[in-house]
Parts: C-alpha cells; sequence; structure tokens
C-alpha cells in the first residue's frame, strides 16, 4: 500500500512480499510505474540476498503490465505470477489470485 520505506525488517535470507505494492492504483498509469521504480529501488537497498514478490488485489498495475514486463522493472527481485521456485533449498509458491468483492480487484477470481 505504498507503505514500504516505513518497513523495518530484520536481516534474512530470503524476503517474501506477499502483495499490494501499490494502494489504489487499478491500471499501468504513468504514476504506478513511477511508484514500481520506487519500490524496486527500495527493494534494492534491502540486504536480503533473495527477495521475491507475489502481486496483491491492490496491484492492477501489475496485472495490466504482465508477468515478463513486471520482471523487466522490478530487477531487485523475483517476480512469481503462479510459478514455483527453489531458493536455498525451499520451494516457493507465488499466485496473485484471490477472492472477494473490492473496488481493488486485480488478480480476482469474480467467481469465475
Amino acid at each position: 500500500h505504498l507503505l514500504h520505506r516505513q518497513l523495518q525488517l530484520p536481516d534474512g535470507d530470503v524476503l517474501i512480499h506477499a502483495g499490494d505494492i501499490l494502494l489504489e492504483n487499478r491500471s499501468a498509469t504513468a504514476e504506478a510505474n513511477v511508484q514500481i521504480a520506487d519500490f524496486n529501488l527500495w527493494l534494492a537497498s534491502l540486504p536480503h540476498r533473495h527477495k521475491l514478490l507475489v502481486a496483491g488485489n491492490h496491484d492492477g498495475a501489475l496485472f495490466d503490465l504482465g508477468k515478463a514486463s513486471v520482471q523487466k522493472l522490478l530487477p531487485s527481485c523475483t517476480y512469481l505470477q503462479d510459478d514455483t521456485l527453489e531458493v536455498a533449498g525451499l520451494l516457493f509458491h507465488g499466485s496473485p489470485l484471490s477472492t472477494g468483492s473490492s473496488a481493488n480487484s486485480a488478480f480476482q477470481s469474480h467467481g469465475e
């Protein structure tokens, strides 16, 4: 929700950010691209060797951009969108799919 710079995180080997890097952005606007770039800079500043990101229902810009474009905009992490990845001998699976009826409905199934 655009509050990443307020977080105080402990050091670690793996950081998992589980969605909602944006607030109410529902499309890939110029403002969203600036916010995504800031998030990437913040990630780059963290000491964690592995950084994983899964989008959330507030991340409409990531939905609009698509997996390949998101990964290009966020080179400081590995973006998981229905992917499984082995890191440090552990398997991580990330899916942004959620259910609900929020106005911020990126990646929501809508009963489909």
